[in-house]
C-alpha cells in the first residue's frame, strides 16, 4: 500500500510518530511503546531517507516503514544502525568542540 507520508525528510522518531497520530490513535500506552522502540534504536539521530535505502525501503510508506519496526529482529538490526549514527552524532559533537577550543 502506498501512501502519503508526513515529514518523509525528517528523523525516523517524527516520521513515525508525526505519521502515526494521522492514522492512529496515540494513547499514552501506546506513545510509551514507541517511545521505546524508537529510543532504543536513536531513531532522533536517524535519517528517514538514509533509512530506507539501507534497509531497501524505499518502495515502502509509513505502514511498510511501521511494520518493518515492529519485527524483533529488524528492530535489532536497526538499533545497531542507531548505535552507528549515535557514535557519528557524539564524533561531529567533540570536532565542533575541538574546532571551538581553537578559537576558530
Amino acid at each position: 500500500m502506498n501512501n502519503i507520508d508526513v515529514n518523509n525528510n525528517t528523523n525516523l522518531r517524527d516520521y513515525v510518530m508525526n505519521n502515526y497520530v494521522r492514522y492512529f490513535d496515540l494513547t499514552k500506552g501506546r506513545e510509551m511503546e514507541l517511545g521505546y522502540i524508537l529510543g532504543v534504536c536513536n531513531a532522533s539521530l536517524i535519517d528517514v531517507q538514509q533509512f530506507r535505502e539501507i534497509f531497501d525501503l524505499q518502495e515502502q510508506g509509513f505502514f511498510g516503514v511501521l511494520k518493518f519496526l515492529a519485527d524483533p529482529i529488524n528492530l535489532e538490526r536497526v538499533a545497531q544502525y542507531g548505535t552507528i549514527c549515535l557514535s557519528d552524532y557524539n564524533t561531529q559533537v567533540e570536532s565542533m568542540r575541538a574546532t571551538r577550543g581553537k578559537g576558530l
